[in-house]
């Protein structure tokens, strides 16, 4: 029998333990193994490997173990990992060879979950034991880099305020951060921008990171894209995350303030699937589309596109707000809402499941735990080096990659300590609320709007948006139970 790893299964030796994480859009699974796991995965690549060779390779690191129990313990554990989507098997090197997971959009189900919703809540507690595990040295898991902030988009609600956007990464920052990310053991890398494509160095930058043995997302409005960037695409762990606002090209450009772009923007997307190369479409939610997401998704859906929408404008990270009036109305968060469950055929199995209730209590007791893994599991750089929780909280310098190495500003950091201390009993409001098991809160959120930066100051309007969030939940299900039989 021959065994090897998925193409999107990425293995991290931890030492006394092993991390393997799957993913493909529009799921991932991940899961910790112990030391004797970790030793058997180490074996494993992505070429198959007959299972006598393999047990050859490893029964040297274990004392008084045959050869026999070792090959026997292997096709077990293999066997259970198969089963669980992370590793294939066959009984030739050919056939096993042949097995791919590649996404393919000509596959009507290639872009459906293959498990439960289930794996999400069993992926949190992989990252709570992750957590606990290393919490007097914790690991860097996910990390995003802004290769530039100069955009050819001038986006109403863009988080970043368009005066400063100057600035590109230079090519000798950017390979000394691959070069600490490879060392610290990754698993996820984001490149960003302003407008990633714009950078002159964008295609060798993708070729670089293709190299890195990790999962990479790019955030782009698709505007630049050209066949050459398509084919460095292909048959890569590379997902591509446009921003696209609405089908109508009046709306779309209103929002990008640039005529054309609602039409670049999804031919692109269109020679994305054409290529089979996984797209996400982010779709935040304003006043200049609001009526037009539904349409969207829809037509995303025939496509088997996958669709995010985030209804909740972010103040800009200069704390200006001018931008907060694309914000829509609580009228409007209401409305829209309801509409989203419906057309949320995932989240509509969370809400009917057997232990919605248990699950919805744990939340809101659990007043030890995170809102958030910034600081904790991930952070990210801007293009001039400098490191902060997340892209969206930039004024919060951590530190800076000209001078300082990523492993010491991540494990050392005053900003990064802090954010580690906080549990959501530190958020006074939240912790009295009723509506906290239906929020997300979002520390960066409050700091761009308090006057003081303060990220334990909540906004009322987030408030609202949790209570109506409740509110919706509760009431679609009440209203769903009896016809789906439960």
């Amino acid at each position: 029998m021959y065994y090897k790893l998925k193409f999107h299964t990425i293995f991290r030796d931890f030492g006394e333990i092993g991390y393997l994480i799957y993913q493909r859009l529009p799921y991932d699974i991940d899961r910790v193994v112990n030391n004797i796991g970790s030793v058997f995965l180490s074996a494993l690549s992505y070429e198959p490997q007959e299972i006598d060779e393999l047990a050859l390779m490893v029964a040297s690191k274990f004392n008084n173990v045959s050869i026999e129990e070792v090959r026997n313990d292997m096709i077990s554990f293999f066997n259970d990992l198969e089963e669980e989507g992370f590793i294939d098997s066959a009984v030739s090197f050919q056939k096993c060879k042949e097995k791919t997971d590649w996404f393919d959009y000509s596959k009507e189900d290639s872009y459906l979950p293959k498990v439960e919703y289930q794996y999400k809540s069993k992926r949190q507690v992989t990252q709570d034991f992750l957590e606990k595990r290393f919490s007097e040295k914790p690991r860097l898991m996910k990390f995003q880099i802004e290769i530039t902030n100069v955009c050819n988009e001038r986006c109403i609600h863009c988080y970043i305020p368009h005066h400063i956007k100057k600035q590109i990464m230079s090519e000798d920052l950017f390979y000394r951060i691959l070069n600490q990310l490879k060392s610290m053991g990754i698993v996820s890398l984001g490149i960003s921008g302003g407008e990633a494509m714009s950078h002159p160095k964008f295609k060798e930058f993708i070729k670089a990171v293709k190299e890195l043995n990790v999962n990479i997302s790019l955030l782009t409005n698709l505007t630049l894209l050209t066949d050459e960037i398509v084919s460095l695409f292909e048959k890569s762990r590379i997902t591509v995350i446009p921003s696209l606002y609405s089908l109508n090209e009046e709306h779309h450009d209103y929002i990008t303030q640039v005529k054309g772009s609602c039409k670049k923007t999804i031919e692109g997307i269109l020679k994305l699937v054409e290529h089979s190369i996984p797209v996400e479409i982010n779709c935040p939610i304003m006043n200049a589309n609001k009526d037009d997401v539904i349409e969207l998704i829809h037509w995303a859906k025939k496509k088997h596109i996958v669709v995010k929408t985030d209804n909740c404008i972010i103040a800009r990270c200069d704390r200006s707000t001018d931008n907060l009036e694309n914000r829509l109305s609580i009228s409007d968060l209401e409305r829209i809402d309801k509409l989203l469950i419906d057309e949320n055929e995932i989240f509509k199995r969370v809400i009917l499941a057997d232990d919605y209730d248990q699950e919805v209590e744990k939340l809101f007791y659990d007043m030890e735990g995170r809102w958030c893994g910034v600081g904790v599991s991930c952070c990210c750089a801007d293009a001039y080096g400098n490191v902060c929780p997340c892209p969206s909280w930039s004024d919060y310098n951590s530190g800076n990659l000209e001078t300082e190495t990523l492993e010491d500003i991540w494990l050392n950091s005053a900003n990064f300590k802090y954010i580690r201390s906080l549990r959501k009993k530190d958020f006074p409001k939240c912790s009295v609320c009723e509506d906290k098991a239906y929020c997300s809160v979002c520390m960066a959120k409050n700091a761009n709007e308090s006057p003081i930066k303060n990220p334990l100051d909540v906004n009322d309007y987030f408030c609202k948006l949790s209570h109506i969030n409740r509110e919706t939940i509760e009431n679609w299900r009440k209203n769903h139970l009896g016809k789906e039989g439960k």
